[in-house]
């Protein structure tokens, strides 16, 4: 694992110094952890070997270590001091190097530090701004120190209450200090590390590969675990009792309704505990040896002598003491997959099908940060790297200093779509010329947007409008007046709710999914020479897009596209409608005006959709929409209006930012409405968690493990005993 925090403080920057890097008394009994120096541009400054404190503070206050004065040209007064790159190995690394003592992990740990440290100061930029210039210019040095750590910060002992435990954690935090020399300009200037910090997952990636293949190399079978590995054949359990820090953060995450992996990734320095000190190894090793599984801590220790030749790694029966019989078929396969020449291929042939399901264009570096992960262990980079450099089925296309890659295929589905509209410029009749407006209600928005699908020349046009507008009674004018003049109409919708929910609710009773179009051959034999009406078309892939467009050429089908394409897109790649508007030249109606709203309300929600959020909110306070409410009374103010407009038989919906809000706001709802007879005996279910997969991760098969599929319910939440809002 690799985390990066950056420091804007040259004090914070100094702590790291004295309370994190220098000292870790409860592992090495009182002995100083020695930093190293790193980087070419450490050589450059004369900084070697170990980490001295005067140097170190030098750096933070941006001095030169050589002469004391001022480093970097610019000093701003809350500048970036530093960035904190934290390397972890998997925690079944950290537990066979606590039971084992086995100072070979430690080597290639660092070993695989120091290589994918080096790989970033290659990447090494800075800022150039002479002479009205404004880019990026290649350093390629860096000064960083490292220190290593062997446990993790000490966290409540589940099963002692009261008490505290310390696990097993090697990790190595690298200092890298914000400046780089610039050869061409002759001088210290800061560094640009967001391409860097950017790229954190692909740096993670070649460290994990390069640690697994040589852990691999010792003798260690290792097997892929989500984006990362372990060692085969300890336990999952385990692995979850010794990771107390990452426990803790999760429940932290938990119940502050924390998602996002960038901001539960930051917790780890939000919510640390100060260490604990003057604990002797020899003690920390006992009790680690104490609480583990005496099964699972016996089979550390034969893995151990499996990598050091002391027992057979292949040998035949199950009971024979070889590496097969201590982990099973599966774990064995996929933990000692030798190279043939092809796990690069393989890999990269997973990261395609993987990145290009949902993207049109791919960063060279996601794609093979996909094709690291999968093949953690097994690949070489630089044949990897090469690999990538010259597929023929990979466009490469270089922008703003960056790599970034396309499919043949995914260029043909865009130039597909791009010449189905313009091929069918003007070369059809009129669907309903000079139809007079039936619906008086029809502003003059939709009244323009009818007059133009039904006098368009063209075989695909398009209707644009935003969520409350009135799409949907301007589509209805426009087929009524089709279907008068004989044409027939088909409507159809890229999701199933959309389809056979909302449009057959508003009065399009056949209408049908796009899928179902793609796939139903009677569907399409009673469909052709008609008109497809193509509602929520922002939400079809370039890929289903250019199927529509075959088929709609074979059908001599006219059709006509509504949506919006700064609303939700499709999940698989390509934004259809915009590269049609933009690049084909589609002919396209706006209806613009709000219609679900009236007055100051309908005004603020048109500023929302155009982005204007503060005279939005300013409408908003003058409607007395908006109520600034203490946290622990917010959710019994939102349950209250809740029931109160039940009571009313008015419609109401509570949007919540978190999970956790959710949870708390659906208790105390739930509590209510079953006060109030609005609900019943309760029953429990059991529910399928939802896995966001691709087609190349589902036909993974290690993707699948037993009881992957399985739900747990979660603990109540306390309810008050009285809302305060019964009827």
């Amino acid at each position: 694992m690799l985390r990066v925090y950056v420091t804007t403080s040259e004090a914070r920057a100094k702590s790291y110094f004295r309370e994190g890097f220098a000292r870790e008394d409860y592992y090495t009994e009182g002995q100083e952890v020695v930093g190293r120096w790193g980087g070419r541009a450490a050589e450059m400054l004369g900084l070697e070997g170990k980490v001295d404190r005067e140097s170190f503070y030098a750096l933070c206050e941006n001095r030169s270590p050589l002469d004391g004065e001022k480093l970097t040209l610019r000093s701003k007064s809350k500048r970036r001091v530093g960035y904190d790159w934290t390397f972890s190995v998997p925690k079944s690394v950290s537990l066979v190097l606590a039971i084992t003592n086995d100072r070979r992990i430690i080597e290639a740990f660092e070993e695989s530090v120091d290589a994918t440290m080096r790989e970033m100061e290659k990447d090494a930029m800075t800022r150039v701004r002479k002479h009205g210039q404004d880019h990026d210019r290649p350093t390629q040095n860096l000064v960083w120190a490292q220190f290593m750590h062997h446990t993790s910060r000490p966290e409540k002992d589940p099963d002692h209450p009261g008490q505290f435990v310390v696990d097993p954690h090697l990790h190595k935090h690298v200092y890298a200090f914000n400046c780089t020399y610039d050869s061409v300009e002759k001088c210290w200037k800061a560094g640009q590390f967001g391409g860097m910090v950017q790229d954190a997952a692909h740096y993670e990636a070649m460290f994990e590969n390069m640690l697994a293949g040589k852990l691999r190399e010792m003798g260690y079978p290792t097997i892929g675990r989500g984006k990362s590995f372990e060692i085969a054949g300890i336990p999952r359990p385990t692995i979850k009792q010794f990771s107390q820090r990452t426990n803790a953060i999760n429940e932290y995450a938990e119940e502050h309704g924390i998602t996002d992996p960038k901001e539960k990734g930051a917790l780890g320095a939000r919510t640390r505990r100060v260490k604990m000190k003057d604990i002797p190894m020899s003690e920390l090793r006992k009790s680690w040896e104490q609480r583990m599984d005496p099964a699972v801590r016996q089979k550390i220790w034969e893995l151990h002598e499996v990598s050091m030749g002391r027992r057979d790694r292949t040998a035949g029966e199950q009971g024979d003491g070889s590496l097969k019989s201590l982990l099973g078929e599966q774990q064995f396969n996929g933990g000692f997959r030798t190279a043939d020449g092809r796990a690069e291929q393989e890999a990269l042939n997973f990261a395609i099908l993987h990145c290009f399901e949902r993207q049109s264009v791919v960063d060279e570096r996601k794609l093979m940060t996909v094709a690291l992960q999968f093949g953690v262990g097994t690949l070489n980079i630089d044949k990897l790297r090469e690999l990538v450099r010259t597929r023929v089925d990979l466009l490469r296309m270089p922008y703003r200093g960056r790599e970034y890659l396309t499919t043949p295929e995914v260029v043909a589905e865009e130039q597909a779509m791009i010449e189905w509209v313009r091929n069918g410029k003007g070369v059809a009749m009129p669907l309903a010329p000079r139809h007079v407006i039936r619906d008086q209600r029809l502003n003059d928005h939709q009244r323009a947007a009818v007059t133009h699908v039904l006098e368009s020349r063209d075989l695909v046009t398009g209707v644009n409008g935003r969520a409350g507008t009135g799409k949907s009674f301007a589509m209805k004018e426009a087929i009524d007046a089709m279907k008068s003049r004989g044409h027939r109409v088909f409507v159809f919708a890229p999701t199933a709710e959309a389809a056979r929910d909302i449009l057959r609710r508003e009065g399009f009773e056949q209408a049908e999914t796009v899928a179902q179009l793609l796939t139903s051959e009677r569907l399409q034999e009673l469909s052709k020479g008609a008109v497809w009406w193509i509602d929520e078309s922002g939400l079809v892939s370039a890929r289903d897009m250019s199927r529509v467009a075959k088929l709609a050429r074979e059908s001599h089908a006219r059709v006509v596209l509504s949506g919006d394409t700064r609303q939700h897109r499709a999940v698989q790649r390509g934004d259809a409608l915009r590269v049609l508007e933009v690049h084909a030249g589609l002919e396209v109606a706006t209806v613009g005006r709000i219609q679900r709203q009236e007055g100051l309300y309908r005004d603020a929600v048109e500023d929302l959709s155009n982005g204007k959020i503060v005279d939005a909110f300013d409408k908003l306070d003058q409607l007395q929409a908006i109520r600034e409410i203490d946290t622990e009374d917010r959710y019994l103010h939102l349950a209250k209006e809740y029931l109160l407009a039940r009571h009313d038989d008015a419609s109401a919906l509570i949007v919540s930012p978190t999970h956790f809000e959710i949870r708390r706001v659906t208790a105390i709802v739930r509590h209510g409405l079953k006060e109030d007879g609005f609900l019943g005996n309760e029953r429990n279910f059991e529910l399928l968690s939802r896995v966001d997969t691709t087609e190349a991760t589902r036909a993974d098969v290690r993707t699948y493990e037993e009881g992957i599929l399985t739900a747990t319910g979660r603990q109540g939440t306390h309810v008050p005993e009285r809302l305060g809002c019964r009827a």
